[in-house]
Order: C-alpha cells, then sequence, then structure tokens
C-alpha cells in the first residue's frame, strides 16, 4: 500500500494524539483555537484518506460495511 497522506521531514512526529493536544494547550490561548481547527481538519483528511484506502479492497469495503450497521 502506497502511503497517501504526505511526511514533511521539517517536523517531529508526534507518539500520540495527546501529544500534539498538548502542544496545542502549550500555545498561548489566543493561538489555541486556530491550532485545534487546523488538527480537526488534518485528522478529518487523513480519515477520509485511510477509509478511501480500505474502500479500495474487498476486505476493507466489508469491514467498513459491518461498521455501518453495527454502528
Amino acid at each position: 500500500m502506497i502511503n497517501p497522506i504526505p511526511k514533511s521531514n521539517l517536523f517531529i512526529t508526534p507518539q500520540s494524539l495527546e501529544e500534539v493536544m498538548d502542544f496545542v494547550k502549550s500555545m498561548p490561548s489566543q493561538e489555541q483555537a486556530q491550532a485545534m481547527t487546523a488538527v480537526m481538519f488534518t485528522l478529518n483528511w487523513a480519515h477520509a484518506q485511510v477509509q478511501e484506502l480500505q474502500l479500495q479492497t474487498p476486505q476493507g469495503r466489508l469491514e467498513f460495511l459491518r461498521a455501518q450497521i453495527t454502528g
């Protein structure tokens, strides 16, 4: 599988979403809302990319349908 999500070597790779959130919380309060918006946009985009890749395989389509049925 080719990873559709680009990686930048200019930045570290956080080990968890919690680490990302801690970084945002460490910013001045007036910058936190903009940073959080960028984080959430990025998470939604990454989710869509992974979901699209999953739907390209029969097993992925089956898992997607099961998740839709079971909620």
